[in-house]
């Protein structure tokens, strides 16, 4: 029994500091990926809808027992861009901000060429789960139609490397207080 409590605290000790980066400003982030190059002049209009209408995308990083980014955020198909950060990022409440076409472009590139449409809507698909691990749930919504993935853990490096280009397009932009967080 000792043991099995000695392991299960171990278990516990390598979990927590595995999220201790905080995502700042200094480029430190919680998953890094390579850079992520994408030519959107061969198709002007990828990840668009009709006549040429961004869809709406959203993640959200659920918080953990460690040190780990905790922010919903949501793109709407205008550029303007809603964030609440709950912990462990540099913007602390409600604040907005507005996000180029070219990175809007940017990113519905990445989506279709993952094939983010056709992945699970849970990672991992077995059903797993460790209650410490942050979750990543990202959305992307055209009309009615509206695709969710949860990522626990055990994703496909293809969806971690959209979640980091998610990431670093949300800290990028400049934000000012919402007008609930003014007062």
């Amino acid at each position: 029994m000792k043991n099995i409590s000695l392991a299960l605290l171990a278990f516990m000790i390598i979990l927590g500091t595995a999220c201790t980066k905080k995502i700042a400003k200094d480029k430190t982030t919680v998953v890094t990926a390579p850079p992520v190059q994408i030519d959107v002049t061969e198709k002007p209009n990828v990840g668009r809808g009709p006549q040429g209408v961004y869809p709406k995308i959203k993640i959200s990083r659920s918080a953990c027992y460690g040190q780990c980014p905790s922010y919903n955020a949501t793109i709407n198909s205008d550029g303007s861009v809603k964030f609440v950060g709950f912990a462990w990022v540099d913007n602390i409440g409600s604040f907005r901000g507005v996000m180029s076409k070219e990175t809007l472009d940017q990113l519905m590139a990445k989506a279709q060429e993952i094939n983010y449409l056709e992945m699970s809507n849970e990672y991992p698909t077995d059903g797993r789960n460790i209650p410490d691990l942050p979750t990543v749930t990202t959305e992307i919504i055209f009309g009615d139609m509206v695709k969710q993935i949860k990522d626990h853990f055990d994703s496909p490096a293809s969806l971690q490397e959209f979640e980091v280009m998610l990431d670093e397009a949300i800290r990028a932009i400049k934000y000012s207080p919402t007008e609930a967080e003014k007062k």
